[in-house]
């Protein structure tokens, strides 16, 4: 509707009537790369028909920078010309004395880019300020960066710079704010428990995994120590098969839960053929473990009657060894002698006296 069109900032749009651009209340939805979305909102940032938010002062000291996102309404306490507030939502002043005061517009129309981590924050940037001496309008940069604890937060210089103004007519701050974090949704909490109490029960509550605020608050709660059952919980067993053909199946649980999935009670159903033939297979085992059982046993027996025979052959050996010490032509001399000697003394109707030859008279 104007005289001279101007594009709008990255990520909006403009208004119906193109006399404005489509801000959204000052929030922004950017696409991540694993196909979610990431949502800001920096609406608390904004200020309307009050004093814009001060940046602290940089190197030079004798500037002072003022940010307004998202809006050009604000009071003359802060960028002003002649009293009356500039329609600016970034701008820069400087005084003399502190009466004379000279206003700059840095940018009155503003675009989010999305950051290099979409989940650290974003970037403002303020387009369309004042004409510099080149003949290019003035343009503002402003990083954003997530610090959930840091409130509102104060604009300042960005990095190592000493200036916010990096190069002519172009400015660079950076911005610690909590609305510079996401907006929360549940994927960015995990649950937590506690110990299970003696009524069976615990605490489950929920810790931030990402920095973000507003949007989704999930609820602490008091569970079961256990979760709700599923039917993968649960397996399949089955009795042995009964003379009708018949055998028992049942479910038991493969790991703890509670609630949720019951499984069919126990009921009768027909052996199927695989069944029977899985019977006689164990059969077949235990025979098998009898059979091995009994053939050690015996083997263990075989073993101890070697042992047996061993010993009594060792015996038999040691004392034939013995007998062979003496000389057999001696063990005759020896044993004839003995024989004569004794078939002397004890035959009967012997003549001691007169028989004799070893007798003597004296």
């Amino acid at each position: 509707g104007s005289a001279s069109c101007k594009s709008c900032g990255v990520s909006t749009n403009a208004n119906p009537d193109h006399r404005g651009c489509d801000l959204k209340d000052c929030s922004v939805t950017f696409m991540l790369a694993e196909n979610g979305t990431v949502q800001y909102n920096m609406s608390p940032l904004q200020r309307f028909n009050e004093s814009m938010i001060e940046a602290r002062k940089d190197g030079n000291g004798y500037y002072r920078y003022y940010l307004n996102p998202c809006s050009t309404v604000h009071d003359n306490s802060s960028c002003s010309v002649s009293g009356k507030p500039i329609p600016a939502m970034a701008c820069r002043q400087v005084c003399w004395s502190g009466y004379f005061c000279y206003t700059t517009s840095l940018g009155d129309t503003i675009g989010f880019q999305k950051a290099q981590n979409a989940l650290d924050g974003l970037t403002l940037q303020f387009t369309y300020g004042d004409i510099c001496y080149d003949g290019a309008p003035m343009t503002t940069t402003v990083h954003m960066m997530c610090d959930q604890y840091a409130g509102v937060g104060q604009p300042q210089r960005y990095g190592n710079n000493t200036f916010i103004e990096v190069a002519d007519c172009q400015y660079v701050l950076e911005w610690r704010s909590t609305y510079a974090c996401p907006i929360c949704t549940e994927k960015y909490f995990s649950a937590v428990y506690g110990k299970c109490r003696d009524n069976g029960k615990r605490e489950k509550r929920f810790v931030k995994t990402q920095p973000c605020w507003s949007g989704y608050t999930p609820n602490n709660t008091t569970v079961n120590c256990y979760r709700g059952c599923i039917k993968n919980d649960f397996q399949v067993v089955y009795s042995d098969c009964f003379e009708n053909g018949t055998r028992v199946k049942s479910y038991v649980a493969r790991s703890p839960c509670q609630d949720g999935y019951v499984p069919d009670r126990p009921k009768l159903e027909k052996c199927s053929s695989s069944t029977s033939t899985g019977s006689s297979g164990s059969g077949k085992k235990v025979a098998i473990l009898v059979g091995i059982g009994v053939t050690v046993i015996a083997l263990l027996i075989v073993v101890v009657l070697f042992f047996c025979y061993r010993n009594r052959r060792l015996r038999y050996q040691y004392y034939t060894a013995l007998g062979s010490a003496r000389p057999m032509e001696k063990l005759g001399i020896v044993d004839d002698t003995e024989d004569e000697a004794d078939n002397f003394r004890l035959s009967p109707g012997s003549d001691t006296d007169g028989d004799n030859p070893f007798s003597s008279d004296i």
